[in-house]
């Protein structure tokens, strides 16, 4: 898995959290924490960890798909879940 480093420090920043902070939170080596913030490929249980600490649906908004070559297998189902748009517009249809 290779996370987007954009998104992914934006996140950190606006937690106010450290690589440091963000590697302990994911129980993983401060060095898995720089790979990922670096943009660089991670193995499996370092990408399982990224996967639960942020929830699949959230998730899937910091993997750097294109850079993967794979698809985002929950691309279609959570289209606009992550925008604010996207869940005030089921909030207006629940009304």
């Amino acid at each position: 898995m290779i996370a987007n480093k954009e998104k992914l420090r934006s996140y950190l920043e606006s937690e106010n959290l450290t690589a440091q902070d963000f590697a302990r939170r994911l129980n993983v080596e401060q060095s898995e924490a720089d790979k990922l913030l670096a943009g660089e490929r991670v193995g499996y249980d370092t990408a399982r960890k990224f996967v639960y600490y942020f929830r699949g649906v959230i998730a899937q908004h910091y993997i750097d798909w294109d850079a993967t070559e794979a698809e985002n297998p929950l691309a279609e189902e959570t289209e606009d879940s992550y925008t604010e748009e996207g869940n005030e517009t089921k909030g207006e249809d629940a009304a």
